[in-house]
């Protein structure tokens, strides 16, 4: 027997279809997509509601498990590596407080937390040499070194050098 919930949904589902066939924009697709989505979410609560018996959830090894992603129920098995990023965001004492297998959404938050202490450390040290460099530069420029300068001289020593090599030669032949 199919509640009214269930039928209410499935009439504004309709209603929604119908809008989106007359309305020239993109949008309606996704919409559609999305109304679909609540729909059935709407009637798979209903069910529950109702007492209906639901498929049991499947049961999956720890091969299958690892070829998931993240979610509740997955199971990450820490290396060593991971275990002293769990220890140092903090989620357990020491490594060997970590368990065998953890959660996938425990290992996904470790994994962040390094990864935004990382990036926050890579920003101080491009600061620092930026800094760094400025200091430098501005101390070059009070000593009079300049890349023009040192450009000029380059190739002047270049060719005074080519040409006692030319002067060399001639003199030879």
């Amino acid at each position: 027997m199919i509640s009214r919930t269930a039928i209410t949904g499935a009439a504004h589902l309709c209603n929604v279809v119908s809008r989106s066939a007359v309305s020239k924009s993109r949008v309606p697709s996704m919409t559609f997509t999305r109304r679909l989505t609540q729909s059935r979410s709407l009637f798979q609560e209903e069910k529950s509601v109702v007492g209906a018996k639901t498929d049991p959830e499947p049961t999956l090894t720890e091969t299958q498990t690892a070829a998931h992603g993240y979610g509740p129920g997955f199971h990450h098995y820490p290396s060593e590596w991971d275990k002293k990023l769990l220890v140092w965001t903090g989620i357990y004492q020491n490594t060997a407080d970590v368990p065998s297998s953890i959660s996938t959404t425990q290992m996904k938050r470790g994994r962040d937390w390094f990864r935004i202490r990382m990036n926050i450390v890579m920003l101080i040290l491009t600061i620092l040499g930026s800094a760094v460099m400025i200091k430098s530069g501005r101390r070059d420029m009070e000593a009079g070194h300049n890349l023009s300068n040192e450009n000029r001289e380059w190739h002047r020593k270049n060719r005074e050098e080519h040409k006692a090599q030319q002067a060399a030669a001639n003199n030879n032949s």
